[in-house]
Parts: structure tokens; sequence; C-alpha cells
């Protein structure tokens, strides 16, 4: 099975989240007792916006959460 059909049987896909929606989100990291790197940031980043879908304004990120 080719990984195209893998995706298109499991459903899924690929969301690009703009940067600058990104380096919107303020996480306040000074209350977590960790370093975070720089790939966790993102992820969290990307969680906190996925998370309040219902805030989502960017029309680039809206299009790919509506359904064809």
């Amino acid at each position: 099975m080719t990984l195209r059909q893998l995706r298109e049987r499991c459903a899924t896909r690929q969301l690009k989240i703009p940067q600058r929606v990104l380096n919107e989100v303020d996480l306040q990291l000074h209350d977590l007792p960790v370093d975070l790197d720089f790939r966790t940031e993102m992820v969290l980043r990307k969680a906190y916006v996925l998370a309040d879908d219902w805030k989502i304004t960017a029309p680039e990120l809206m299009s790919q959460l509506i359904p064809e």
C-alpha cells in the first residue's frame, strides 16, 4: 500500500497553520518548570490554535478546515 493510499484510507490530512497565527498565541511558558525546545513549543502552539477552533479567523487555515 502506498503512502497516498494509506492517507486516503485513514482520511487524514496535514494542516498548514500560518506562522503569523502561531506567533499570536500567548502560551505563558514562564509557568512551566521546564525549558522547551522549538519543536515542542510549536506543537503546543498548534494544539492551542486548533483546540479553540471557533476563534480561528485566518482564511488560509479556515479553507483547510471546511469540508470539500
